[in-house]
């Protein structure tokens, strides 16, 4: 599994851990910097020891999601620099997965009371989970998924579209997960970091998963080879232009975890295989 920087949807069956893998995630990120410390007291009011990570209910209505224009942030802004846990990804009201789409794409959220405005930042890592249909078994090894293919095409639903298509990866959870230490994989992730900011620090970007669109096919580079293995896959999968730049910017992000200097069909078949999840699920439903 891809441990880095990036918005991620954690699916499988119920009692796999998808929770649990969740919950340690902030615990891989590297450190705050004095600056991000800064950043989060001058936005909430708090100067953090250590990263957030903040676990938000279904249930949660757009104000405590998102914030008030009366003064009181939401969620997404106490997740700033941290880890956002959505668990039971399909369940949260509508008005909120839609806000969700704005927060992901501009890092910000405004707020909005009367005449009154107030912009608060909202840069995290998304980690949502969810079970792949209602009941949970839909792709279960052994168990037997009793929910009608209706139902589960509406619950699928509301995993695809434009709100999947800004997470950039959607991970398929199994029983037998191997367990990593997790300090070594810490340690590999700030090395990626390290790597990366040296890298385009001067065209002003810390990592890859922050390069804006319009920028990535110039600033990371694949051989002839690659690209027209991507762009094959991309018109053979449907798949949008954004969802087409995650993928190399995953592929980037691969090759650095694996220490290799240049992209390969390798880093570049991985950074695919995280976009064929709800697919493939669809593809099991009579």
């Amino acid at each position: 599994m891809l441990k880095t920087v990036y918005n991620i949807l954690l699916m499988g069956n119920p009692g796999v851990g998808k929770s649990m893998v969740a919950e340690r995630m902030v615990g891989i990120m590297p450190s705050m910097n004095n600056s991000e410390k800064l950043d989060l007291l001058s936005s909430t009011g708090a100067l953090p020891e250590h990263r957030p990570a903040r676990f938000t209910s279904w249930n949660s209505t757009p104000a405590g999601f998102f914030g008030s224009a009366k003064g009181t942030p939401g969620e997404v802004t106490y997740a700033h620099r941290g880890v956002l846990i959505m668990d039971e990804f399909p369940q949260y009201r509508k008005d909120v997965l839609e806000g969700l789409r704005t927060v992901l794409d501009s890092r910000t959220v405004l707020a909005s009371y009367g005449s009154q405005r107030l912009t608060w930042p909202a840069d995290f890592l998304l980690v949502a989970t969810s079970n792949p249909c209602p009941c949970g078994y839909l792709g279960h090894p052994k168990k037997v998924c009793k929910d009608s293919p209706a139902s589960v095409t509406r619950y699928l639903g509301r995993l695809s579209g434009p709100v999947a298509d800004r997470i950039d990866l959607h991970y398929w959870v199994k029983a037998d997960e191997p367990n990593e230490d997790m300090t070594m994989v810490e340690e590999r992730i700030q090395k990626v970091w390290s790597i990366q900011k040296e890298r385009w620090e001067s065209e002003g970007f810390v990592h890859a998963g922050h390069i804006t669109g319009e920028r990535v096919d110039e600033l990371i580079e694949i051989s002839s080879s690659v690209r027209k293995l991507l762009d094959d896959s991309v018109e053979k999968a449907g798949l949008s232009r954004r969802e087409r730049h995650k993928i190399l910017r995953l592929s980037r992000t691969i090759a650095d975890l694996q220490g290799d200097r240049d992209i390969g069909i390798n880093h570049l078949t991985e950074a695919i295989s995280y976009r064929q999840v709800i697919p493939w699920l669809r593809s099991l439903v009579p």
